[in-house]
């Protein structure tokens, strides 16, 4: 196995001695500080001051989970050490913020500004695991090992001829790739029962058209809103 031996001339990320010595002297939480680094790693290891990140790139770059990179932003916006921004496709742009003088370092706990998630000085704390009861395990277990078509068949029997009609947009509907192309948009749900969806999409047709509209794939700031929302219920 060849050694690892890394050289500055093979790519270096230039970052002043005085940015470095400002960080040394603020307590940055472990995986908010993963995710600072990355972001340099990203603007100036390009020598650029803005960059485009998703949240599959800080994923793959960090190993952190996606509702951990969300509580690390929003951690590092409100300490002033990044700057965030969206284009005009709605994606998300970010920056180090390098006035050090303009940082907020984090008291022992704090509330952040509505829409932000609370933090405390443990900044490595996992977010509260869920409580799964046996009735949602089977049912997730169910989304896994069949298909959408198998189990509408299973229920087909609850529905009129002129209902059934209405089937096959229904499943076209549900069994759309999701963004990453990995599961189908039904299996992206918490919960599906199938009788009970059928049922609503029959009532609602009406309202829709022939067709449901369809669901524009969530942006990473989307995905980000929607987890501070989850939040702010806890």
């Amino acid at each position: 196995m060849k050694d690892i031996n890394p050289q500055a001339e093979d790519g270096h990320t230039d970052i002043a001695n005085e940015i470095m010595e400002a960080l040394a002297k603020i307590r940055i939480s472990g995986e908010a500080r993963q995710v600072l680094d990355l972001i340099l790693r990203k603007t100036y290891g390009w020598h650029k001051k803005w960059d485009k990140i998703s949240l599959s790139q800080f994923t793959s770059g960090t190993g952190l989970k996606k509702s951990t990179i969300c509580k690390a932003l929003n951690k590092l916006i409100f300490m002033n050490l990044i700057i965030t921004k969206k284009d005009n496709e709605g994606i998300s742009k970010y920056m180090f913020n390098k006035h050090y003088d303009k940082w907020k370092p984090l008291p022992k706990k704090i509330t952040l500004p509505k829409k932000e998630i609370s933090i405390t000085q443990k900044g490595n704390e996992s977010l509260p695991k869920k409580r799964h009861t046996k009735e949602t395990i089977q049912k997730k277990l169910l989304q896994k090992k069949y298909s959408l078509q198998n189990l509408f068949s299973k229920i087909e029997s609850k529905f009129t001829e002129e209902e059934l009609k209405h089937k096959q947009e229904f499943l076209d509907y549900w069994k759309e790739k999701s963004e990453g192309g990995l599961e189908e948009r039904w299996q992206c749900q918490k919960f599906f029962d199938v009788s009970r969806r059928f049922r609503t999409w029959l009532k609602n047709r009406g309202k829709w058209g022939i067709n449901a509209p369809k669901e524009k794939p969530k942006t990473d700031s989307a995905v980000i809103k929607e987890y501070n929302k989850k939040q702010e219920k806890l």
